[in-house]
């Protein structure tokens, strides 16, 4: 592997230059939750760029901490570490409906604010861009970005086109959820009766 090189200095804020295609248009509500979220809880993840200070993760983030005023705080890697903002105004033993209010708002922030905007995805498709099924089956491809073909993952699909058997489906991902009984006879554990 060669040598990584950094292209500037990144000190603040206004060095980084949000992705110009990105493609999450946001919406309104998202806006508004996100700017609630970082009022009432503060920052609670971190935004990521390319080594030329591009967003790539977080772009929406970023427009409002710079609203914000926010300093930011750069740590380089290269993707072989995890960088886990520990925050030290909060704590679960001291203030638990604090700390579930942020983990609740930074998953709906999330939800709320992703619009894909299907011309970008069909032009990164186009030039190459392949999805692994887990983020995108091809028939998910071919259902929200029309007119692209559904073989854009470059591998192919485990997706069943019938309905689940199992009603416990995650509506989010559509991953199974396993039963508490038959999770707890995997690991040898009983269900606790409540």
């Amino acid at each position: 592997m060669g040598e990584i090189r950094m292209s500037g200095k990144l000190e603040k804020l206004e060095d980084l230059t949000p992705d110009p295609e990105n493609a999450n248009e946001g919406t309104a509500r998202g806006a508004s939750a996100l700017e609630t979220s970082m009022e009432v809880y503060g920052a609670g993840r971190s935004i990521a760029a390319d080594r030329d200070g591009v967003v790539f993760a977080g772009n929406k983030t970023l427009e409002q901490a710079v609203a914000m005023g926010l300093k930011p705080r750069f740590v380089h890697t290269t993707g072989d570490e995890l960088v886990v903002v520990v925050r030290d105004d909060l704590s679960f033993a001291e203030n638990p409906a604090k700390v579930r209010g942020l983990a609740y708002a930074d998953n709906r922030v999330g939800e709320l604010s992703l619009k894909w905007n299907p011309d970008r995805v069909r032009k990164d498709l186009d030039e190459g861009l392949k999805f692994k099924p887990v983020f995108f089956t091809p028939e998910e491809i071919a259902e929200r970005f029309t007119n692209v073909t559904a073989d854009n993952t470059g591998e192919q699909s485990t997706a069943s086109t019938e309905p689940p058997h199992d009603p416990q489906t995650c509506p989010q991902c559509g991953r199974k959820i396993k039963a508490a009984k038959e999770a707890a006879s995997k690991t040898g554990k009983k269900k606790s009766g409540a």
